[in-house]
Formats: C-alpha cells, sequence, structure tokens
C-alpha cells in the first residue's frame, strides 16, 4: 500500500550519500533548568514550558523554501503515513498556513497498527488536523493478485479517497511525503499519484533524505530517528495471493521481533515460510541458540511453515532476491520485490 516515500506514503531508505548541507545546523543550548518559553524557528517566544536543551530551528534555504513552497499552495491536505518524510511535510504544511491544512491518514490491513499510532502522534504533536480514513485494497482482486504493478491499484484507491476528502473538506491541494532521492523512474504508485495531481512539496523544495531526517530532528518531531517503514504488502513475493490473514500474519512477526527489542524488522514471507531480516548491527544477536529458538518458535506459532534469518540483514526491497525454499532446501530467485 504505502512506501515510506509514498502515500502515507513517504519511506526513509538507508542513507544516501550526499553530504553537502544547504542549511546552516541548528545550534543546541544546554542547561538543566526549566523554562517557561521555547525558541521558534522565526525568533517568536512561544509560551511552552520545555526543558532544556532546547533546539534553535534552523531558517537556511530548505527550510524556507519548504515553507513557501506550502504558503504558495494555500491550506493543503497532506497525505500522513507516520513516517519521517510525510511527517516533515505535515509539520511544514502546519507552519506555512497554521490551523488551515488537514493531516489524513489511510489506514486498513496493509498498515501495521504501529505506523498508525505514530502517525496520531506526530499529527498531535505538530498540532495539524488530523483524519483517519479507512481502506482496504485487498477486496481489488488485481492488487490482491499481486503483480508488479500492486502499488498502482492500491494507491489508485488511495489517491481517490484522498480526493474524495479533499472535496469533501474545500481543499484544492493534497501532498505526500515524496523527496528528492525517491528514484524518479515510472513507478506504478508515483503514476497513480501523479494522474491524481498529488504534488510532492519535498521534492519540489529540492529536499532529500538526509535533509529531511536533519529538518525532523531539528523541529523534534517524535519520530524523527524512526527505522523506514512501509506498508506489509510489501513483504510478500509478487505472484502470490495477498489477504488480510497473511497481512496479519506478516504484522504479528515483526511485532514479536520489536518486542525483543530489534529496531529494524522485515518479516518477508513466500510460499507459507518466512525469511527475517534485521538492521545489519543487529544480526550478531542471533548468534544466540536461546534467541533463534524463541523467535522460530513464536513465528512458527503465528503459522509460517518454516523460519529463516538473512545473514546480510535488512536491505531496501530485499526481497526481490528470495522466494521459499525450494524441497531441496535451497533458496529460490524471485521476482517479486519488497521494501
Amino acid at each position: 500500500m504505502r512506501g515510506e516515500g509514498s502515500s502515507g506514503l513517504g519511506h526513509g531508505d538507508p542513507e544516501g550519500t550526499r553530504t553537502e548541507r544547504n542549511y546552516e545546523k541548528s545550534w543546541v543550548v544546554e542547561a538543566a533548568l526549566e523554562v517557561g518559553f521555547a525558541f521558534r524557528h522565526d525568533n517568536l517566544l512561544a509560551p511552552y514550558s520545555v526543558r532544556w536543551p532546547v533546539t534553535v530551528l534552523p531558517t537556511g534555504p530548505f527550510p524556507d523554501r519548504l515553507e513557501a513552497l506550502l504558503k504558495d499552495m494555500g491550506p493543503v491536505v497532506v497525505a500522513l503515513s507516520g513516517g519521517v518524510d510525510s511527517s516533515v511535510v505535515a509539520a511544514a504544511a502546519q507552519r506555512a498556513a497554521p490551523g488551515r491544512s488537514l493531516a489524513v491518514t489511510l489506514h486498513g490491513p496493509a498498515v501495521a497498527k504501529e505506523e498508525l499510532d505514530r502517525a496520531v502522534e506526530v499529527a498531535r504533536s505538530v498540532g495539524i488536523r488530523h483524519r483517519l480514513v479507512r481502506i482496504d485494497p485487498t477486496q481489488d482482486p488485481r492488487y490482491a493478485a499481486n503483480p508488479l504493478d500492486r502499488c498502482y491499484f492500491c494507491r489508485s484507491q488511495e489517491g481517490d479517497l484522498l480526493l474524495a476528502v479533499a472535496q469533501e473538506e474545500r481543499f484544492a491541494v493534497i501532498v505526500d511525503g515524496l523527496h528528492a532521492d525517491d528514484p524518479a523512474d515510472d513507478r506504478p504508485g508515483m503514476r497513480a499519484m501523479d494522474e491524481r495531481k498529488v504534488r510532492h512539496p519535498l521534492r519540489e523544495a529540492g529536499l532529500g533524505k538526509r535533509e529531511v531526517r536533519e529538518l525532523a530532528a531539528a523541529w523534534g518531531l517524535p519520530n524523527h530517528d524512526a527505522p523506514s517503514n512501509s506498508c506489509l504488502a510489501s513483504r510478500v513475493a509478487h505472484g502470490e495471493p495477498i489477504s488480510t490473514p497473511l497481512l496479519s500474519r506478516v504484522e504479528a512477526g515483526e511485532r514479536a521481533l520489536h518486542e525483543l527489542g530489534f529496531r529494524q524488522v522485515r518479516v518477508r514471507t513466500s510460499q507459507g515460510a518466512a525469511r527475517i531480516e534485521v538492521g545489519s548491527e543487529e544480526v550478531g544477536r542471533f548468534q544466540d541458540p536461546a534467541l533463534r529458538f524463541q523467535v522460530s518458535f513464536e513465528l512458527t506459532a503465528l503459522g509460517f511453515t518454516s523460519v529463516t534469518i538473512d545473514p546480510e540483514g535488512y536491505r531496501p526491497a530485499g526481497g526481490r532476491s528470495w522466494t521459499a525454499p525450494s524441497a531441496s532446501g535451497s533458496e529460490q530467485p524471485s521476482e517479486g520485490g519488497a521494501s
């Protein structure tokens, strides 16, 4: 359904290679004091009790360009996924038109509850009005068949719902969290949103992954350091049918790993089997036989027929190189993909 650069909709891939900074780094004052005000980027003092350190928000070209772009758009509907990218857009929209924009989070079987909770927290944190709208792309047989262009059917449904909300609420512009480092090729999901005239303010303002993360941290967004995520359907090898029970099983498997302390997690599935990817710095934890047994036990209890651990760890689209082990025990390549 969504990828973190997508409708809800913003994916954080691993860090890019750009090192240039196009705005001044914020500076931090540290003191163990309670104060009755907070510094704002416009140098106003907001009546809000905070605890030092207080970050003075950056005022250089990128933040200014983003806010100016959104001011020019006027009040907008923000497709807010709970990912960092769309969260920065929601925060910038609220700053550009305080109290006049609307964040909309689409949720359903392909969206993990953790992501939904994060979107609610972000909206509350930045003060933007927020609506939750139910969506179930599994009801579309074209999506459920899980073809290579699956995202087109999901994003088409998402875009139509966002258009309906915009029309109902009398908004003229819809924006998402696509940024300058997201691939510019003809991706099916992007095509669906472009057909519906959804705009991409991060990309238009020239903000890439690194700038977005830094801006999220400078603005104090609660998810500024959260790992990237994507829709649960991306865990299923293309060509294998997608259903609500399968997506629920994937979500439960990933939740079990999060509860064991893993931060970056993917439970990819093919032919009933599960393959676990965790952050490369966390793979070494599986040298513990007791942990391996616990993970295997918990995931097979959820209904996975077998469990393997990827020794390379998480990587974007890692599922494109894997399907479940064959009868000979070897892993087979897959044409399917995942984020």
